[in-house]
C-alpha cells in the first residue's frame, strides 16, 4: 500500500547550493566541450548563453517540463559516461549498474537545483 506523504521534504540551503553550483559546472562543461569540438570561441559563447537561458527558462518552467529536460540531460551524462568510461569496462553488470547510476544521480541533482528554495519542485 502507498501512502502519501503529509508534507514535502524540507531541505537545507546547502543541498540547493551544491545543486546549483553543479549545474553551473554542467554549463561550463557542456560550452567547453562544443567550443573544442567545432574548434571555435564562437560556439562556446554562444553555447554559454543559450545554456544560461535555457537554465533561466527552466526555473520557470512547470514540474513536467522541468522533469523531462531533467530527463534528456540525464541522458545526455549516460551517453558522455558510456562513450568514455563505459567502453573500458569488460563487465556487462557493471555497466548497467553504473549507468543507471549516472543516470539518476544526474537527473536528481538537476530536479534539485531548479527546485524551489523549500525542497519541492511545484
Amino acid at each position: 500500500m502507498i501512502r502519501k506523504l503529509k508534507e514535502p521534504v524540507k531541505l537545507s540551503d546547502k543541498h540547493h547550493e551544491m545543486a546549483g553550483g553543479i549545474i553551473l559546472l554542467e554549463m561550463a562543461i557542456v560550452s567547453i566541450i562544443a567550443g573544442y569540438y567545432y574548434h571555435s570561441w564562437w560556439v562556446f559563447g554562444g553555447t554559454l548563453i543559450g545554456v544560461v537561458i535555457l537554465a533561466t527558462l527552466l526555473s520557470y518552467a512547470n514540474q513536467i517540463l522541468r522533469g523531462i529536460l531533467c530527463t534528456a540531460i540525464g541522458l545526455i551524462w549516460v551517453y558522455i559516461f558510456y562513450n568514455w568510461i563505459g567502453k573500458n569496462i569488460d563487465s556487462t553488470g557493471w555497466k548497467v549498474v553504473l549507468i543507471v547510476l549516472v543516470f539518476f544521480i544526474g537527473v536528481g541533482i538537476n530536479l534539485l537545483g531548479l527546485g524551489h528554495d523549500d525542497g519541492t519542485t511545484d
